[in-house]
This record gives structure tokens, C-alpha cells and sequence, in this order.
């Protein structure tokens, strides 16, 4: 079970400026989402804000002092008391709708005359609103795009920092060396079952998941390689007929997983050719304590402390009597091992320098095959066959089979573009110590220990199962080597999400900003004309139309200039009433509605009483006559014609 790491890191498969992600649990990530669109949306509404102070500026600066025109005075009104970009459409078309079909002298249309100018005054408000309204709309669809992942796909992540070592034995114990072939052999059979879930199975509906950030890595096959041998003749398919499987460069970051800068990567080539052989003339037959073996003299074969022994395989020629099956053993032997560390020292004949060779003993002993076998390693063509029921059954044509493989490796520095010849693991791991090998730099030469360190527990020879029990210990990376613990990538789905965090930071900042701006903008406008000493025209325009000061304006009615008003601009430009007046019903004239002053009274305009200037006597004289007419306002009301009073 692996542990995922969470936090900010540096994807470095995607640019500079791309590499920075966020990776958070799932249900993190979900809420990361909402709040992202959220706050998008509500960056939409300030941005539509500001549009229509722009507009309603730019209105007001149309007009230049000069007499505007009701339809003006409108589209002002709505854009400064808007209550959304959605709404300021409809308003526009409502009121572009309701002037073209309206009747401005009773006998033609009023605005027939200028459909265009109407048209465009109706535009100059509703384009604006509406790009506001759909890119916003699009920009809250996409800002999940700040997700480098999707919920219900894969998700290249980093493996927590844990357990982070090479394993450790102990050699000088008994338990230490079989603890070391137990863990070869399980891993072994991991690789196995992994080659048989993603290689050999290659259909896109299998259930199994891979952890590695490449389910499989490239590789060719090559049936006419060359023999593996020195001694080509011995070569049973021919000196060309070997079997060659070669990788691409593997690369450390973009196929292995180490996630680094394209500076600090490495790539490891790898390839093994291998051909059955013939061994006439390196055999013979020996009885020991009555048993028939047949030896294999092929190079001496370490056997403890500095003893070693000629036959490098024995075969018991009864055990196929025993009813066994297949059988199977190895040796394996360095390329270039001028220190003899190798448990095997091969003869010349099969022994390449720049190679890492292994040959393996193959014994089929009772088995019987229904059909005759051509496969040159398990060769059973029919020259030994014995009845069985009504047919024949075949056997081995040979006691033992033998199959020979050289295995090769190169380690490349795609910095340089330089690679090492393909040789054995020896090859490698001497230049190791090297500081100036291959041009790499410090991160390089880490990545290609670890290479070095894992090969030896990677090749052919170790795919031969060897099973034990004992015990692991294990000891932590050097220090060079903990930046790496914290950057292997694994591929997971449904666990973990990625976000772009440039991408996260851009939609966060521009969002806040243009929330910020619509909070901020008239105020700052404002600031800088008190700063100027301008005198802010659009600044008493956008008084004029708030719905607020509209408000003060129905309910004060109209005055005459000397009339003095109880009404005053309280902070942040509310209007505040000093006085107590009480506002009541609804008063209707006609299809228009307006606030009755007293709670008792409606008051309707029917009628206009002009007073000149008079002495105290008549003034009172006309109180009465104004008092008489309130009383009677019913007949003054069904009055088509104005009455005038004179002195």
C-alpha cells in the first residue's frame, strides 16, 4: 500500500512556468472546485459593475452638461442601480421595446425618425452587459481547467517520503543470504505478475491499475541477432539466429518516474541476447555412490571460502525415473571481472568481456509431449517417442538443455547527448567513484548509482526462482540520496488531484482584484477629482440616478429654489432626512403611483394655483380660497380646464 504526498512540488514534465502543482485529497480538491467557480461568479458580478460605471461615466461625458434626454436619463438609472449584467439586458430591451413603439406627439411614432440612434443608445448598454455576462459564464465552466487532473481519471502523484532506503543484509549469516534470495525470488514474482497484467495482457478493459507513470516500457525483439557467444558454431539457431530483446532508453524521469529538471536526468539502455547451445566436448559421465551424473565442465564454480570445482553442473541421469518434471539451474558470471568476484568463471568459448553472461541448465526429465516440440530450448522433435494409447508421445532430445545469455548495459547523459559503450554491470559500477564521468552533474550521478544499485538484483539470471526465509534490515538513503525520496511519481486514480498552482493563483488574484476594483473604484475616482480639483460631473450624475437619491428626490416633490430642504448626504452618499415627515399610501394618478406626505391625505396634482406677490390681507384671502378649493378637490379633480386667481 502506498502513501501519497500531498502539498505544493515541482512537476518537471511541464514548463517553468507550468511546473508549480497543488496536490490535495480528493474531497479537498472537490471543495477547491466550488469555491474556485464561486469565486469566479461573484468576479463576474464585479466586473459588470465596473463595466456600468465605465458606461454611466462615459453617458454622462456624452451628454456635456447639455439637457439630456429621458431615454438617456434611463439607461443611467440602470446602469447605476443595475442588479446584474442579466437583468441590464432585459432593461435595455424593455425600454428600447417600450420608446420605438411609443407615440411622442399622438400622430406619428416618436422615435421613427431615428431608429439607429435608439437602437444604438440600446446597444451601447446591452453588448457590453451581455460579453460580460457570457465570458464570465464560460470563465466559471473552465475554472475547474486549473485542475490538472480529472476526478474519474489518473493522477501522476509523489510517493511519501517513508521507508525511503536500499535494503541491507547481512553476509556473514546464514539467515542474511537467504533473506537475500527470499527477497529476489518475491521480487521476481511481482515482476512477473506484473508482466503478465500489462504486457502480456494488453486489452484496455483489464481491471488492474499500474503504479508506475508508464504501464509498460518500449522495447524491441530481434530473432537474427548475432550469438551471444565467442564460439558462434556452438549457437544452435546459427550465428545469427540469437533472440535479442533491446529497451529504448529508458528515460529517469518521463519512464521511471524520478521526477527532475531535464538537467538531471538519466537514461539506461538495456539489452540481452541469448540462443540455446551445444556443449559436445565439455560433458561427461560419472557414477558417484551408484548414481549416473552427468557433468557440465564449462568453468569453474566457486563453492565456499576458496574452494572451487570444475563441474559447473551436475546432472542425475535416474531422476527422470523419479517422475519429476522440470528442472532448472543456473550460473552467472561479470563481464570484465578482473577481481574473479563472479560465482562462475566461464571458459573462453562462452565468455564475453563486455557482458554479463549466464547459462541455465535445463532438465525435462519424465515429461512427455503429446506433439512433437521444434523450440530449440525445449527441443523434444520426435527422435524419442514411445506408444501411449492409440498414438505416440515424445520425450526430450536431450537430457539436459542449455541456453546462454549476455546481458549489456548503457547509461546515457541526454544533456550531452554521450552514452557508455553496452557493457556489463562491472563496467558501470567501477566508474562510479568518477565525479567527471560522463559529464554528469551531481543529481545525475546520484540517479545513475541507483541505476547501478538496482541492476544487480534486475537480470536474467536473478528471474530463476530461489525461495528462503530469513530476515531484512534496511537503512535509510544517503543524504545525497533524500532529495529522490521525495520525488518518485506513481500514477493513482480517485485518491489524490493535481491543480496548476500559476493557474490556481491567476483565477485567485485576478478574481480578488476585480472584486477589490468594484469596492474601491468610485471611491478612487472620487479620491483622485477631490485631488485634481475637478468638478466631477459624472460624480453628481451618478448621485442624480441612484436609487436611493431618486428615491429623495419623488418624496421631496417639487420646490421652489428658496425652499429650503431637510434632507442632507449622509456618510458613504446615503441621504438622511432631519426632519420627522411620515410617508403614508400609495397615491395612483393615471397608470403613475407616488407617496402621500400625509397618512391621511392623498395628494393628487390636478390643478395649478400661482400666487403673486400680495399684501398680508389678500394673502389671507387666498389662504381660504385654497383651503375651500382642498375641500371640494373631488370637482377640481373632474376640472379639464386651470383656474386662475388675480389680485
Amino acid at each position: 500500500m502506498v502513501v501519497l504526498a500531498t502539498g505544493v512540488w515541482w512537476d518537471y514534465s511541464k514548463s517553468s512556468a507550468s511546473a508549480a502543482t497543488l496536490t490535495l485529497p480528493i474531497t479537498s480538491s472537490n471543495l477547491l472546485l466550488s469555491a474556485i467557480a464561486s469565486l469566479v461568479t461573484i468576479a463576474g458580478v464585479s466586473a459588470w459593475n465596473i463595466t456600468a460605471f465605465v458606461l454611466h461615466a462615459m453617458k454622462v461625458r456624452q451628454a456635456a452638461g447639455s439637457p439630456a434626454q429621458a431615454i438617456d436619463l434611463m439607461h443611467r438609472v440602470t446602469l447605476r442601480n443595475s442588479r446584474g449584467s442579466t437583468s441590464t439586458i432585459w432593461e435595455a430591451i424593455k425600454i428600447y421595446k417600450s420608446w420605438s413603439s411609443s407615440r411622442g406627439d399622438g400622430t406619428e411614432k416618436g422615435h421613427q425618425s431615428h431608429p439607429f440612434k435608439l437602437l444604438s443608445k440600446t446597444c451601447m448598454v446591452a453588448i457590453p452587459a451581455m460579453v460580460v455576462w457570457v465570458g464570465f459564464t464560460v470563465a466559471a465552466v473552465f475554472s475547474s481547467s486549473v485542475a490538472n487532473s480529472k476526478t474519474y481519471g489518473t493522477t501522476v502523484a509523489r510517493l511519501k517520503a517513508q521507508n525511503c532506503g536500499i535494503w541491507n543484509y547481512n553476509f556473514t549469516s546464514h539467515e542474511g543470504n537467504v533473506a537475500l534470495l527470499t527477497k529476489q525470488v518475491n521480487d521476481t514474482i511481482q515482476a512477473r505478475n506484473y508482466v503478465t497484467n500489462f504486457y502480456a495482457n494488453t486489452s484496455t478493459s483489464s481491471p488492474a491499475r499500474s503504479l508506475y507513470v508508464k504501464q509498460s516500457l518500449l522495447y524491441t525483439v530481434n530473432s537474427s541477432a548475432p550469438c551471444p557467444i565467442p564460439d558462434s558454431k556452438r549457437c544452435r539457431e546459427g550465428p545469427n539466429g540469437a533472440f535479442e530483446m533491446r529497451s529504448a532508453p529508458l528515460d529517469s524521469h518521463s519512464m521511471l518516474g524520478i521526477n527532475a529538471k531535464a538537467e538531471d536526468r538519466v537514461a539506461l539502455q538495456l539489452k540481452t541476447t541469448c540462443s540455446p547451445v551445444g556443449l559436445g566436448g565439455f560433458t561427461d559421465v560419472t557414477e558417484v555412490k551408484n548414481a549416473t551424473f552427468l557433468d557440465f565442465g564449462v568453468g569453474l564454480v566457486k563453492i565456499g571460502g576458496n574452494q572451487t570445482t570444475n563441474v559447473t553442473y551436475r546432472h542425475n541421469v535416474d531422476s527422470g525415473r523419479t517422475g519429476m518434471g522440470y528442472m532448472i539451474s543456473t550460473r552467472s558470471a561479470y563481464g570484465n571481472d578482473r577481481s574473479k568476484i563472479s560465482v562462475w568463471l566461464p571458459i573462453p568459448e562462452l565468455s564475453q568481456t563486455n557482458a554479463d553472461m549466464s547459462i541455465y541448465f535445463l532438465s525435462q526429465n519424465a515429461l512427455f509431449y503429446l506433439d512433437p516440440v521444434y523450440d530449440k530450448w525445449f527441443s523434444a522433435n520426435g527422435t524419442y517417442s514411445m506408444p501411449l494409447d492409440d498414438g505416440n508421445v515424445t520425450s526430450a532430445d536431450y537430457l539436459v538443455n542449455t541456453l546462454v545469455c549476455a546481458e549489456q548495459y548503457s547509461l546515457c547523459n541526454p544533456t550531452t547527448s554521450q552514452c557508455t559503450p553496452f557493457g556489463g554491470w562491472l563496467d558501470l559500477h567501477e566508474n562510479m567513484g568518477d565525479i567527471n564521468w560522463m559529464g554528469f552533474n551531481h543529481a545525475q550521478a546520484i540517479t545513475a548509482r541507483r541505476f547501478i544499485m538496482a541492476l544487480i538484483d534486475a537480470t536474467a539470471f536473478n528471474v530463476v526462482g530461489r525461495l528462503g526465509v530469513g530476515s531484512l534490515t534496511l537503512f535509510g538513503f544517503p543524504a545525497a540520496f533524500q532529495h529522490q525520496c521525495n520525488n518518485q511519481l506513481v500514477v493513482t486514480a480517485g485518491e489524490v488531484q493535481n491543480f496548476s498552482l500559476v493557474g490556481l493563483l491567476l483565477v485567485v488574484c485576478l478574481s480578488v482584484f476585480v472584486i477589490l476594483l468594484d469596492w474601491s473604484l468610485e471611491s478612487i475616482v472620487d479620491f483622485i477629482g477631490r485631488r485634481r480639483g475637478w468638478d466631477s460631473l459624472s460624480k453628481r450624475a451618478r448621485q442624480a440616478v441612484s436609487k436611493l437619491h431618486l428615491l429623495r428626490m419623488a418624496l421631496e416633490g417639487k420646490r421652489k429654489k428658496e425652499d429650503v430642504s431637510d434632507w442632507r448626504c449622509g456618510s458613504m452618499g446615503i441621504p438622511v432626512q432631519e426632519g420627522a415627515e411620515v410617508f403614508g399610501r400609495l397615491a395612483v394618478v393615471g397608470d403613475l403611483v407616488s407617496y402621500a406626505i400625509d397618512e391621511d391625505e392623498v395628494v393628487v396634482v390636478a390643478a395649478a394655483l400661482t400666487i403673486p406677490e400680495c399684501v398680508p390681507g389678500r394673502l389671507e384671502m387666498a389662504s381660504h380660497a385654497v383651503e375651500f378649493a382642498f375641500l371640494l378637490d373631488e370637482i377640481c379633480d373632474k376640472s379639464t380646464t386651470t383656474t386662475s386667481m388675480a389680485t
